[in-house]
């Protein structure tokens, strides 16, 4: 996650060299948003990836009055945990393998 995200400051800041690159803000901006969550296996839709960038540019207009355009990666990890579908195996998941197995035993004839 730290190299997609250091990777997208530089991509976002156009440098095409081999030269050593010193970064001086450790912060991506918002428009990078949607290509760090895709590298990160969570491909939201077009109202999702308005959403995120929204959450972004508001959280911090009350106090100060300008839209925030920059993420760290804290913040990012935050906003990728919070935003993304939760992965996992439920209770339906189990019953189905069960299920299958119980099948698959029955149709062979042998009994558990």
């Amino acid at each position: 996650m730290n190299d997609f995200f250091f990777y997208s400051i530089i991509r976002d800041r156009k440098e095409n060299t081999t030269k050593t690159r010193k970064l001086d803000s450790k912060k991506v901006n918002v428009r990078e948003l949607p290509n760090l969550m895709r590298a990160m296996g969570y491909y939201p839709t077009e109202q999702e990836v308005k959403n995120i960038i929204d959450e972004v540019k508001f959280s911090q207009f009350t106090d100060q009055a300008v839209p925030k355009d920059t993420v760290s990666l804290d913040e990012f990890i935050s906003l990728f945990v919070n935003h993304r579908p939760v992965y996992g195996i439920g209770k339906n998941n189990i019953e189905e393998a069960f299920n299958v197995l119980i099948n698959e035993t029955n149709s062979q004839g042998n009994s558990i």
